[in-house]
């Protein structure tokens, strides 16, 4: 390696390379465990008060505009992109955060919790196929496998097997199917974006699209009326689950197959039911525990998968790295 080599190393700051998979797998994961971990603080917010669309907005809101400050002063390069790169940047967050969001909430509120986690996490089964059909990941046995396991510990964790619990809606459970879709869609496009633009560049246009999107929904545009004891809360919920969480969910996959990490992801789902059972004396079955069980299994079968075996992937520095080795 050139002395120049070296100089342009150190001074292209932004992490570009993820090179071994146990470390884009602990990525995912970390950011699964934040977001399973972030349903203790929304319960908080809602018990001040606010609705679920308005803790979407003000997390989308405050979250962008810290972001959008911080990255112009410590790596603007990240933050210009060409005006024709603006609507795909923007529809990623509007599916991800905005629609699938939404959709999901319905569901919920239709369903019940249970049918609506389950529909929700029909997620890797939509990403195999996605991703298989415009990504040209393979779509072979063991993966077929994970993703059955993993739905199938997803219906004993969230006690779908119990109809008592369940309540039927046919636009619910349509939201519950769009939920799992979208969030699918937002995991494929993000993973061919990824190969173009940096993971900070990516979370800050998402964050961006989500608040304008859901701004004319909102009853104040700013949030002058959030409760001084929800503020810590919500700020919790900003930085961690949602900044930390984002950037180092795409961190991950970049260097994953998007039908495996739909898998891991659903290690959120175990995380929300332990820390429930732990921490708020929630109920927790013999059958719940088949389910993690079944759900941590799926994700060592698509790691160890043979199919998905390979090399760490190079990945080419994303807009504004570039610019910055070459100035080195």
């Amino acid at each position: 390696m050139t002395g120049s080599t070296r100089s342009a190393v150190r001074v292209g700051a932004a992490p570009r390379l993820i090179d071994t998979r146990p470390v884009a797998t602990a990525l995912v994961l970390s950011a699964a465990t934040l977001w399973g971990a972030s349903g203790l603080v929304v319960r908080e917010l809602i018990g001040y008060g606010l609705a679920p669309l308005q803790i979407v907005y003000f997390s989308a809101l405050i979250g962008g505009l810290a972001m959008l400050a911080g990255m112009l002063v410590f790596v603007p390069r990240y933050v210009w992109v060409p005006w024709r790169a603006v609507p795909i940047l923007v529809f990623v967050g509007v599916v991800g955060d905005g629609f699938a969001y939404w959709a999901n909430t319905t569901a919920v509120s239709l369903l019940g919790v249970s049918l609506a986690v389950v529909l929700l996490y029909t997620t890797p089964a939509w990403v195999a196929i996605l991703a298989w059909r415009f990504l040209g990941e393979p779509l072979g046995a063991r993966r077929i496998l994970a993703v059955v396991c993993a739905l199938l510990g997803s219906v004993l964790v969230s006690q779908v097997h119990d109809l008592s619990l369940m309540q039927a809606s046919l636009f619910g459970v349509l939201c519950g199917i769009g939920a799992g879709m979208g969030y699918a869609v937002y995991s494929v496009i993000s993973k061919g974006l990824l190969h173009r633009w940096h993971p900070l560049t990516l979370t800050l246009y998402a964050f961006i699209g989500v608040a304008l999107v859901l701004m004319p929904l909102q009853p104040a545009p700013l949030p002058t009326a959030v409760p001084g004891g929800a503020w810590p809360w919500l700020l919790v919920l900003i930085f961690g689950s949602q900044l930390l969480g984002t950037v180092i969910f795409y961190l991950g996959l970049r260097a994953l197959a998007a039908g495996l990490v739909s898998v891991l992801v659903v290690w959120q789902l175990v995380v929300g039911v332990l820390l429930g059972v732990a921490l708020l004396d929630e109920a927790f079955s013999p059958l719940q525990g088949v389910g993690i069980v079944l759900i941590v299994a799926s994700v060592l079968v698509l790691n160890t998968a043979s199919e998905e075996r390979q090399k760490p992937e190079v990945i080419a520095p994303a807009v504004g790295e570039r610019g910055a080795l070459g100035d080195a």
